[in-house]
């Protein structure tokens, strides 16, 4: 995904190259610095050699290993840096121990394998008397032993190396500078990786939209995050204290080095993170460790388990985590659930290991499987799920945002809540306490529950959408007399305002804090007094004409003492003067919201419901000027409504709820004989 960044560190012999080199993994634990003279003993190791045979090998023979340390080198897939050497000196009166040497001629050892291989070198030039000094003190504390350089003959050393490697670095286009310390160094080195992070991320992008392309279609997508959301642990943290065990010299977490630098969970962090995965763990042992870790240290919460196996065929859940794919690949299938390459049953977006993901999971990343989602299956409905800053992108960008709890208060989330809840737009977030622990629930945000969620999806309800079609035998018989040949006239419109009697059972069932329903005090046969429940007043029902009207008949019936009104059409000025009376009448009399009912005997494409609405809520607002009354809710109520509008509609008016007896996958719009009305009112 990234292509290699090789950067190289040169100087004399005593300079301090691997003092800079040490201070810079430590600023930058996510790349790879690495003395060449290592890699080199790695090579001859592998060829059955002892590193210190080198030395003694001829000239030919030593260019063959260094050919193939720099190739080695290079198949790292991130951030390289190299402290190697270009040339070594022929002394003269090398044995002679008490005075200082000096140099005959150099033997240059830059190859064009290294010409090739690296993007910049900088040398470290710092005045020929510190680098004198720092020689002789390795030397005086037996830390290194190193030939008696003359000052003189180090300048020159020193000279000769920066006019041979400009050469080299202009032959192969290489950048080259001067550098004096390791602040100086770390600047450059990441003015060269910082632009690259801009072509690393549209590539990213890029294979995330293919990845995007394979979650199959549905009319409902769950994006659940995977640390402390699908399960209380954090695998990322797991994975560290792993690796920190394996690898004594991390006395630090490098993760939380390298999130400290940044203000944000932005693409840079991540970026770092994926390639330290790289950096200090070879593909199989990386794969190995998560497998271990799904396996035996992921415990889904037992919410998750049921809901998940339980999904309606038109629902898919996609978990989207910026953690390690390894992990959840083995966590969901030890837990038998089926992943993309067996039945499509869940799919996975995650990735954060430049060598194995060809993409990585930032805050973006999640925003952009909700919109690429929306753009390729149009009219779908998206619901997200998180514990932390980084899912704060998609709980917005989807149409109902869950936070998941933690003990921590969900800290990292806290701007985001806070505003929610001052700006009152919290009404499509909700907030799930999996752990049962209730004390760190955040004001202001509605409690859900998986349990009720996962009610919703099964009848439809979710997408401001509920239908009756599927587990209920009641709505089947209606179903099919609504379809019956034989019917027609008044027979059939008894039948549609049996249908109205069952949808207005299924409003007061559905929604039972909207006005509805009232609580009264009755008289009970036995003598004694009593309270009850009864069908509201502050009921409009508009049918839309002519087709309508029966059904609206049927929910009357269950709403005596509501208002019927016909609706004919938007330039009727008598329907806005009833609506608008009847809304202000109900009002001053009650001081209660108003549930307004729109009732129609089909929904097809949906023109006539749009004109239908977007005319009711003007008109709300022409009435409702002076803000001296609540504004009404709006319900849509129809027999049958076809799979497009069902899927259009509640996504275009998300504020209001369409109740059908059923939805149609038949995309035949009835004519003649076959419309609805001229049957209901046997016009054909």
């Amino acid at each position: 995904m990234i292509l290699p960044i090789v950067i190289g560190i040169y100087g004399v012999s005593g300079s301090g190259k691997s003092r800079v080199l040490s201070e810079v993994q430590k600023i930058h634990p996510e790349w790879r610095c690495m003395d060449g003279s290592e890699v080199i003993d790695s090579v001859m190791l592998k060829k059955g050699k002892l590193p210190h045979d080198f030395s003694s090998m001829d000239e030919s023979a030593k260019k063959v290993v260094r050919t193939l340390a720099i190739e080695s080198i290079k198949r790292y897939q991130g951030v390289t840096i190299v402290a190697g050497h270009c040339s070594f000196p022929f002394l003269k009166d090398e044995n002679c121990p008490t005075k200082d040497i000096d140099i005959d001629k150099y033997n240059d050892v830059f190859t064009r394998g290294d010409g090739i291989t690296y993007d910049a070198i900088f040398y470290l030039d710092k005045p020929h008397k510190v680098i004198y000094q720092q020689r002789k003190d390795d030397n005086d504390s037996a830390k290194r032993e190193r030939p008696k350089l003359s000052e003189q003959s180090i300048k020159d050393w020193s000279n000769h190396e920066k006019m041979y490697l400009k050469s080299q670095c202009t032959k192969y286009d290489i950048q080259f500078a001067l550098c004096h310390d390791r602040n100086d160094i770390t600047n450059r080195i990441e003015q060269i990786v910082l632009p690259n992070i801009s072509q690393v991320k549209k590539t990213s992008n890029e294979a995330l939209r293919a990845a995007i392309k394979c979650i199959p279609k549905a009319e409902v997508f769950l994006l659940i995050d995977g640390d402390r959301t699908l399960c209380p642990e954090d695998s990322g943290a797991i994975f560290m204290d792993r690796i920190m065990q394996e690898h004594c010299f991390l006395d630090v977490d490098p993760l939380k080095k390298i999130f400290q630098r940044y203000s944000n969970y932005n693409f840079q962090s991540f970026l770092e993170v994926a390639m330290f995965y790289e950096r200090i763990h070879p593909e199989e042992d990386y794969k190995k460790i998560s497998k271990e870790i799904g396996r035996n240290q992921i415990n889904i919460y037992a919410q998750w388990m049921h809901m998940l196996s339980n999904l309606p065929e038109n629902v898919h859940p996609v978990v989207v985590s910026s953690g390690n794919r390894e992990v959840w690949q083995t966590a969901l299938e030890f837990h038998n659930f089926s992943l993309p390459d067996k039945d499509n049953k869940m799919s996975i977006i995650a990735g954060n290991h430049i060598g194995l993901h060809s993409y990585i999971v930032d805050s973006d990343a999640k925003s952009m499987v909700v919109s690429e989602l929306r753009e390729r299956w149009a009219g779908c409905k998206i619901l997200s799920f998180g514990d932390s800053a980084i899912d704060v992108p998609m709980l917005k960008a989807s149409d109902r945002g869950y936070i998941v709890v933690d003990n921590r208060k969900n800290r990292s989330m806290k701007d985001f809540i806070e505003e929610a809840v001052e700006s009152g737009d919290c009404k499509r977030l909700y907030q799930l306490c999996l752990s049962k622990d209730f004390s760190h629930v955040h004001t202001g945000i509605q409690i859900g529950s998986l349990e009720s969620l996962l009610k919703s999806l099964t009848n439809g309800s979710i997408n401001n959408l509920y239908h009756y079609d599927k587990g209920s035998k009641a709505a089947a018989v209606l179903a099919t007399k609504t379809r019956q040949s034989d019917l027609s006239g008044p027979r059939l419109q008894i039948v549609h305002q049996d249908v109205g009697k069952f949808l207005g059972n299924k409003l007061m069932d559905e929604f039972p804090n909207a006005g509805f329903i009232q609580k009264v005090d009755l008289s009970h046969v036995q003598g004694n007094a009593f309270s009850g429940l009864a069908t509201s007043a502050n009921i409009l029902i508009l049918p839309l004409m002519r087709g309508g009207e029966p059904l609206a008949r049927g929910i009357y019936d269950q709403f005596p003492l509501g208002k019927l009104i016909h609706y004919n059409d938007e330039k009727t000025q008598g329907f806005l003067r009833d609506f608008s009376n009847a809304l202000t009448t109900q009002f001053n009399a009650t001081k209660l919201q108003t549930e307004i009912v729109i009732v129609d005997s089909v929904i097809n494409e949906g023109k006539s419901i749009r004109c239908a609405i977007r005319y009711l809520e003007d008109a709300i607002l022409a009435i409702n000027n002076k803000q001296i009354w609540c504004r009404p809710r709006i319900y849509v109520v129809t027999a049958v409504i076809q799979k497009e509008a069902s899927l259009c509609l509640p996504s275009e008016f998300p504020l209001i709820r369409f109740l059908a007896l059923r939805i149609s996958d038949n995309k035949y719009k009835g004519k003649g004989g076959t419309d609805t009305g001229n049957r209901l009112f046997g016009t054909f």
